[in-house]
């Protein structure tokens, strides 16, 4: 009798083990079942667990409360800040001919040159000061000098600069590049003085 219920349960486990897709593992975990992956599952015939050893989040076996354990997830590191560095460029100055405030090709050339530069900046911010030579009346030549620093002004929104980044200043005949005295005609005073500052992120 001993014989036939013991063949009986190894049939019933062997057919349970087929229809379950599952089989006796070998080696250490003695008695445990796992699938054809090698995963341990619960036991064909008693339905149990029979794992000796439970792993969080991979246990087919381990409590319910285990298994859906939530994992640490680190949190995200900050972007670093972006820096905005603002670089003083040289002034560029572009002349006038005697008594006229029109652009030459040349200072159109220079403006054109140094508006291009600024396009990479994310800001860009110019200030112009315009001046004379000594030749005739202060009160005329303060006009002038404002005069030509309007037309670089003009120049520059024409290109597409924003007219609210650009300041204008006008000086008559002070500050002279080449000193003269009063009355001399001299070209390299006739000039509209033009300095940039740009702000880049790095």
């Amino acid at each position: 009798m001993k014989h036939y219920t013991k063949a009986l349960l190894s049939a019933a486990l062997i057919s349970s083990s087929l229809v379950s897709g599952v089989a006796f593992a070998e080696g250490s975990t003695k008695g445990a079942v796992v699938d054809r992956n090698g995963n341990f599952v619960r036991s064909a015939l008693s339905g149990e667990c029979v794992r000796t050893k439970w792993e969080v989040g991979s246990d087919e076996c381990a409590p319910k409360q285990i298994a859906e354990a939530p994992r640490y997830v680190a949190p995200a590191s900050p972007e670093p800040q972006k820096m905005t560095t603002k670089e003083y460029n040289r002034a560029y100055l572009v002349f006038f001919n005697f008594n006229k405030y029109t652009l030459t090709d040349s200072a159109k050339r220079i403006i054109g040159d140094l508006f291009g530069d600024t396009k990479k900046a994310n800001k860009s911010s110019f200030a112009l000061t315009g001046y004379t030579d000594r030749s005739g009346p202060d009160a005329y030549n303060m006009e002038l000098s404002r005069k030509r620093a309007m037309a670089v002004k003009d120049e520059l929104v024409k290109l597409g600069a924003y007219s609210g980044n650009i300041t204008v200043s006008w000086k008559g005949e002070s500050d002279p590049l080449v000193p003269t005295k009063d009355g001399i005609k001299e070209p390299q005073n006739r000039r509209t003085a033009i300095k940039v500052t740009t702000e880049t992120n790095e």
